[in-house]
């Protein structure tokens, strides 16, 4: 995810010994159709208004507010976005989906975000599962990099209760499943046990890491960096009250891991013809009569 970020950085590239001028960049690209082409990219200064959103904000093809008019999305080929990809501004979705007994939920945070509030959502989506449970629950994580893993851990033990007797839970993880986001897919999978599936790629992280934290400023060069303090241990409890993270002792976890059950990428292709295969097989597993259908650990669905 960070590489498709810093490879639009000029100063990136020069730094790294990649591009010969921090001001321009020669590309070369092979067409789909074999033809290779090669361009040569200007260098600009953003505007302090030009928004710059995380890689995850590049799947919705939902033109970005505040972008100038020379801009323009790559659309996908398919009249119909899958179901993962529509109303991408919303960063708390929960959906009902038609035709079935199943819940779609979606987090692309785990914090309050751009005037929209998880707790809300989430007090909200524990009303209506509790009213009406839902025979299974798809919960995407695929597009949440993180945020505050405090606000979500009773949810996240709960759920299992919120779903109908026997119901499973689908969750959908990515290398951009991260941080808090890793730490929510842990409560999941510590609360449910065997009616948890995770597919999809990997988490985007170990499941002990450092992080919290500051930042800070060198004093000659002013380059600022952010430096990490505290340890999470999602495996065992961690003791070490110098790097161990405190709050892990009020909100434990332990998995053995979270590693997907089902390993299904996403290609390009699949993307650019408006194609969700994780989703799909979500909700193929969710709307099957007998749901032990699930493959055996890291079995991959594609090449």
């Amino acid at each position: 995810m960070n590489a498709t970020y810093y490879i639009t950085i000029r100063d990136i590239l020069f730094g790294a010994d990649i591009s010969r001028s921090p001001s321009q960049s020669t590309w070369t690209f092979k067409l789909s159709g074999g033809r290779v082409a090669t361009r040569t990219f200007d260098a600009y200064r953003p505007a302090p208004t030009e928004p710059a959103p995380l890689p995850v904000r590049w799947y919705s093809t939902e033109p970005l507010a505040g972008l100038t008019s020379g801009w323009r999305t790559l659309g996908v080929t398919s009249n119909t976005l899958p179901v993962p990809l529509r109303d991408y501004a919303a960063n708390f979705r929960r959906i009902r989906l038609p035709n079935s007994c199943v819940v779609f939920l979606q987090l692309k945070a785990i914090t309050d975000v751009d005037g929209q509030s998880l707790g809300a959502f989430l007090d909200d989506t524990e009303r209506d599962l509790r009213s009406h449970p839902p025979c299974s629950v798809i919960l995407d994580l695929r597009y949440s990099v993180g945020g505050d893993f405090t606000k979500i851990a009773s949810f996240g033990r709960q759920l299992p209760e919120l779903v109908a007797p026997n119901g499973k839970i689908y969750v959908l993880t990515t290398a951009m499943t991260f941080s808090a986001s890793i730490a929510t897919v842990g409560f999941i999978k510590q609360a449910a046990g065997a009616r948890v599936s995770i597919l999809g790629e990997p988490v985007g992280d170990r499941l002990a890491f450092f992080s919290e934290g500051n930042s800070g400023c060198l004093p000659n060069s002013h380059l600022c960096l952010d430096f990490a303090t505290g340890k999470n241990d999602f495996t065992k409890l961690c003791l070490n009250p110098d790097t161990c993270f405190w709050l892990d002792w009020i909100y434990p976890i332990r998995v053995r891991t979270l590693a997907p059950d089902e390993v299904i990428p996403t290609s390009f292709a699949e993307w650019r013809e408006g194609k969700d295969p994780v989703f799909d097989r979500a909700l193929a597993l969710a709307t099957a009569k007998h749901q032990d259908v699930i493959r055996p650990i890291g079995q991959i669905q594609r090449p």
